[in-house]
This record gives structure tokens, sequence and C-alpha cells, in this order.
């Protein structure tokens, strides 16, 4: 079955956020996680695409744009800021 949809999780590498991403896998979806730490080795999902940095400070996050264009992600982003 193909992919259809992305899903970005911002905090993916939390417990909430590990959970979400599983139960979007086996629903088939492409998954993008944003967080600032890694994930501990137990938690990583093979299939999630990571992305470490802290949305808060928007100078960093600006380097971060090209990275986050390669998934066409980030006019979801800055149409809601």
């Amino acid at each position: 079955m193909k992919t259809k949809f992305k899903v970005l999780i911002v905090g993916g590498t939390g417990f909430i956020g590990y959970h979400f991403a599983k139960l979007c896998l086996k629903k088939n979806l492409k998954v993008v996680s944003i967080s600032r730490s890694k994930p501990i080795l137990k938690r990583k999902l093979q299939k999630v695409k990571y992305l470490y940095f802290d949305i808060s400070k928007k100078k960093y996050f600006k380097k971060k744009i090209e990275t986050i264009q390669r998934y066409k992600l980030y006019r979801k982003l800055w149409r809601r800021s």
C-alpha cells in the first residue's frame, strides 16, 4: 500500500509522540518528528525521520528550514505562526 499522507509530530521523542508515531506508521503514514533531543534507543523507530532542533529559537529554526523543505512541511508551519 502506498503512503498517501505525511505527519509532522512536534515532540516525537517523548512518551506520547512515540506512541502516536507508532500508530501513524501502522496506518501507513510517513512520519517526521521534530524534537530537541534524540530518542533513546528502545524508542527509536526505523521509518521515522528525526529532526533535532528547538523550534522556539527562530534564528536556529530558519537554518533548519532547508531540511523541512525536503518534506514540504514548511508552508504549513509558517502559515500557522
